[in-house]
């Protein structure tokens, strides 16, 4: 199972720096912007539904966010994680686009299987890496709605989603 985490955070570091160096050489009026939010999602995870809190800065397409990810609708129920992490932006079209990974700390419940199954007990803070990813529309220059993903991956019990976002701050 491990070979296989490997191989899917490598290829997403390898597609996340294919798209920053093709960007890199193309002019765009949003190149120089700063841009800066708070996002709230829910949606569904491996272990149910679940949601994610952020706050992000992103300067030249370089994104730094704080974020938390839950597999529960409430913050911090179940199995959860907070992270910090670093990543590329590119804007396509009207659309923005965004892949990071970094260090997290990944703590709650532990559960025998990725998928579902029943929880058996409440696991010790590790160290983690997670991975997420965002399309927004911004519908003005301070709301956006959108896509996010996210993915955790650590020793105990790696998780992972798909959401609908809402954005808010200076989006354009």
């Amino acid at each position: 199972m491990l070979p296989s985490i490997i191989k899917a955070v490598s290829g997403t570091i390898i597609i996340l720096a294919s798209f920053s160096m093709a960007q890199a050489q193309t002019a765009s009026d949003h190149s120089s912007q700063k841009l800066y939010w708070a996002h709230i999602a829910y949606g569904i995870t491996s272990l149910g539904p679940g949601n994610t809190l952020g706050l992000g800065i992103d300067i030249n397409r370089h994104i730094f966010s704080l974020r938390s990810s839950a597999t529960d609708p409430a913050p911090f129920k179940d199995t959860w994680d907070v992270a910090f992490l670093y990543g590329r932006s590119i804007w396509l079209g009207d659309f923005y686009a965004a892949g990071s990974t970094g260090v997290g700390i990944v703590a709650g419940e532990q559960y025998s299987q990725f998928i579902g199954g029943t929880a058996e007990g409440s696991m010790d803070p590790m160290i983690s890496f997670p991975v997420e990813g965002h399309l927004s529309k911004p519908l003005s220059r301070n709301f956006a709605v959108g896509l996010s993903a996210f993915f955790n991956v650590n020793t105990n019990q790696p998780f992972g989603g798909v959401s609908a976002a809402i954005r808010v701050g200076g989006l354009n």
